[in-house]
């Protein structure tokens, strides 16, 4: 009789078991959402970041051939340059000048903007790498959130470990933070 009486106290402890599982489960669905949203919405500023940096790559190799195109015109000038012939030096400064600027341009502005979209690319792939990949999400309902995909304007996300009260949602903000003023002078009268 001990023996089916700890038989029934396993069967009701793993009962009581799957049910608080289940209502674990439950009770985690709305942060499994939030999480595939989140994962989701970093894959679609991914694929956005990466056609960004490629038209600033393209951009760059264009400067960089004309820099090259320019530079090769130049060796080829050079040799049958008439340094007797006021307009022919004159056409060859130009075209020096004109090198020098495109060059100024392809290390100056249009490398910094491609340097700046392959750091803002690489850092939102790190941060998805760190927090998205390699997890597994119930397939049903990232497919069902793809469907209806809403992702906030970029730069107004919160932070992952920002959770705003029920109801309560800053993003975006209202406007600019108010102004810290210093502090009153001390009244100068009597006291």
């Amino acid at each position: 009789m001990a023996r089916i009486g700890a038989r029934r106290t396993a069967v009701l402890g793993a009962g009581i078991a799957g049910l608080l599982m289940s209502g674990a489960a439950h009770a985690q669905m709305p942060t499994e959402a939030a999480e595939i949203n989140r994962c989701l919405c970093m894959q679609r500023e991914i694929s956005q970041l990466s056609a960004e940096m490629s038209a600033k790559m393209a951009a760059l190799r264009r400067a960089d051939r004309r820099v090259a195109a320019l530079s090769a015109r130049l060796r080829r000038e050079r040799p049958t340059l008439d340094v007797n012939n006021p307009a022919a030096v004159e056409h060859f400064k130009v075209l020096l000048a004109e090198r020098d600027s495109a060059w100024k341009d392809s290390v100056g502005p249009v490398w910094r903007a491609a340097n700046d979209a392959v750091a803002r690319y690489n850092a939102r792939v790190r941060e998805y790498d760190d927090s998205c990949a390699h997890r597994l999400f119930d397939s049903v309902l990232m497919r069902q959130i793809a469907a209806t995909l809403t992702c906030p304007a970029p730069g107004y996300a919160p932070s992952p470990a920002y959770t705003p009260a029920p109801g309560y949602a800053p993003y975006p903000p209202s406007g600019p933070p108010e102004p810290e003023y210093p502090p009153a002078p001390p009244y100068p009268g009597p006291r």
